[in-house]
């Protein structure tokens, strides 16, 4: 891990999301204790796909709207690019579709409302995103879309024609891309989208895909004709929008104009009616422009920077000062009363608490008691009893220093009396030393002036054989990643540590509305023999699955490729004592996974009634 990204943010152990380029991991900003999500991409794995990141990084950049998520901070070096993202809390809009089978009419004006201003947005910048679908739009708390994936989007400055209307790369989603993509003519990028939209409209109200199927041959011939089922439950306005928007003919379809104006939008909503100038929403909803108080603020958690400098950073970087900007504007109301003499103590308390108080697992075997006098060289901390594996020394109470000097504004100050010091068995006459932190050089590949804080006196330079391409010059690939530095005993036993295992099902309540997100309900009222019914039926689905405790690992596979893969967990209602499933998808975007979901729930339905 990057030792700066250590050193400005605390990575915990649970992963928001898997895919090819990497993983994304829940961080929490230091400085602000506010949660982000930081993508971990491995430049080795992906290169022929470098070019997505860029694209993804070059469309966040320029994009700042309140209904995409936004790109807080990017830090390179020899092997990894690290994205620090806007967290959005309530998951895919795909998992949440899935949890309710469909949507009603107004839940999903509410969500394609947002989604056309935004893509109304992004088109008047320049881009065309031609990805989109419901994996690819997240749900922050109050259940607002976030759009994210930029790496498919097209820019009119990339563009041979100069804009958006001569694109010919076919990409996309094969049950979303339009048809004229299909047919490997000209398309323009913000038609492309509006046909997307309707795809995602149809599957919001219906719960399914008006074209899908396996065979990518019929799947294709079904979308060039365009031909697909309306349900008898849906309102004719919205039939006739979901129409006009899956027009095969680019031509004659929809406009986004012409979509806002549509009556199945507005409903007799008056307040609707504002947003019929797309034009002018549009450049009230740019948050491109800096907020002074917000900038003001911020000025008092960076006192060494002057305001003019704190503000060409955050407009022009994409470093930890822009970072912390953009969290402070998302909740200014915790920056209210904001004291500017305490923040650099602060700073500092936060910075040591990194590896030692922000939630991390209790470690029962501790190191022994630190020589009162700093006799370092006669007290031994660590024994290693095994050649491979450092065993901590029995004793596992830690004295702590309880001098008033080490508490700071009320808060307790973390104190490191010594190094810590280990022995290495594999010389008999092998020396006490200390176990240093690991520094590594980290090479500014991406142009970006002042993508960190400006401190590398203290780096060191590590390098390995390895090859790996850069973003700025993907042809030559010179640049060499680093070795896999040294760490730390106490730090490799804090990131390595598990929490205790739970033997009984995890409660959640009515009240809160967060738990109720992603949640199959039963009427059975003993969580053991739901799990015993659930891994039944993935048998029957010929789903690979493995239990533990009361969660399910499953894995829906073809010829040994990894369909999706997702994971199950059994509640217990702390109100009812009744049992729930809560489902959360790990990796894949098939359909497939909608319908499992919707078998256990039925077949569930026909073994525990009420």
């Amino acid at each position: 891990m990057d030792p700066i990204l250590k050193h400005e943010y605390h990575i915990h152990s649970k992963k928001l999301g898997e895919g090819g380029f990497g993983v994304v991991k829940l961080a929490t900003h230091l400085l602000t204790n506010q949660k982000v999500a930081i993508k971990i991409i491995n430049k080795e794995k992906i290169k022929k796909d470098l070019f997505r990141v860029k694209n993804e990084i070059t469309a966040l950049r320029a994009l700042r709207h309140k209904n995409v998520a936004k790109l807080l901070q990017i830090i390179e070096n020899n092997q990894y690019i690290f994205l620090v993202l806007e967290y959005c809390s309530g998951g895919e809009l795909f998992d949440y579709l899935v949890s309710k089978s469909r949507l009603t009419e107004n839940e999903s004006r509410r969500i394609i409302r947002a989604l056309i201003l935004v893509l109304a947005y992004i088109h008047s910048k320049g881009f065309a995103h031609r990805d989109i679908k419901p994996e690819n739009i997240l749900l922050d708390e109050n259940l607002n879309i976030k759009l994210i994936d930029f790496g498919l989007c097209a820019c009119s400055n990339m563009s041979p024609s100069g804009n958006l209307d001569g694109l010919s790369t076919c990409c996309g989603s094969p049950a979303y891309v339009a048809p004229e993509l299909l047919a490997g003519s000209k398309y323009s990028g913000p038609v492309a989208d509006v046909w997307s939209t309707g795809i995602l409209l149809y599957a919001l109200t219906c719960g399914r895909l008006p074209f899908n199927n396996p065979n990518l041959a019929l799947l294709y011939k079904a979308i060039k004709e365009g031909k697909f089922e309306l349900p008898k439950y849906l309102s004719n306005s919205v039939k006739d929008l979901i129409t006009r928007m899956l027009c095969v003919d680019p031509k004659r379809r929809i406009t986004l104009k012409e979509i806002v104006q549509h009556r199945w939008m507005s409903n007799c909503d008056p307040e609707w009616t504002r947003y019929k100038n797309l034009s002018s929403e549009i450049a009230r909803e740019d948050e491109s422009l800096i907020d002074e108080k917000i900038l003001l603020k911020c000025s008092a958690l960076f006192p060494d920077i002057d305001l003019n400098t704190l503000r060409l950073k955050i407009q022009s970087d994409c470093d930890y000062h822009c970072a912390t900007y953009w969290l402070v504007k998302q909740r200014p109301e915790l920056y209210k009363d904001f004291d500017p003499s305490i923040q650099i103590e602060s700073i500092n308390r936060r910075r040591s608490r990194s590896f030692s108080e922000f939630n991390l697992p209790k470690i029962k075997k501790m190191i022994a008691d630190i020589d009162k006098n700093h006799n370092i060289q006669n007290k031994q901390i660590l024994e290693d009893k095994d050649p491979k594996t450092p065993i901590l020394h029995p004793k596992t109470e830690v004295k702590r220093d309880l001098d008033k000097a080490s508490f700071v504004n009320g808060f307790k100050r973390p104190v490191v009396k010594k190094k810590l010091f280990a022995d290495f068995p594999n010389s008999i006459n092998s020396r006490k030393r200390p176990i240093e932190a690991p520094t590594i050089e980290l090479s500014p590949i991406l142009p970006l002036a002042s993508s960190r804080l400006e401190n590398k006196e203290n780096i060191a330079e590590i390098t390995r054989k390895t090859k790996v391409r850069s973003l700025e010059n993907t042809a030559n690939g010179c640049q060499t990643p680093s070795m896999t530095p040294k760490r730390s005993l106490f730090k490799w036993i804090l990131e390595t540590a598990t929490p205790r295992k739970s033997f009984t099902p995890r409660r959640y309540s009515m009240n809160d509305q967060k738990s109720l997100r992603n949640l199959i309900m039963t009427n059975c009222r003993n969580a053991d023999e739901c799990v015993s019914r659930i891994v039944e039926i993935l048998k029957i689905k010929q789903v690979n699955c493995r239990a533990k405790n009361f969660v399910i690992r499953c894995v829906l596979s073809t010829m040994n490729v990894i369909i999706v893969a997702f994971e199950l967990e059994i509640l217990v209602c702390r109100n009812t004592g009744r049992v729930a499933i809560q489902h959360k998808r790990i990796r894949g975007t098939s359909w497939d996974y909608v319908k499992i979901c919707d078998d256990i729930r039925n077949e569930l339905d026909k073994i525990f009634t009420i």
